[in-house]
């Protein structure tokens, strides 16, 4: 499954989406951060 995932990015890959990965990856987190806050 993982390889499957890796050969699409290679395929696909684009700065825009890399970016469009970092924002989600900081999103999440921050929101798994605010959801543990108390």
């Amino acid at each position: 499954e993982r390889t499957k995932y890796d050969l699409w990015y290679v395929e696909n890959w684009s700065l825009w989406l890399d970016i469009k990965i970092v924002l989600r990856t900081v999103l999440q987190t921050l929101s798994r951060k605010n959801r543990n806050a108390y």
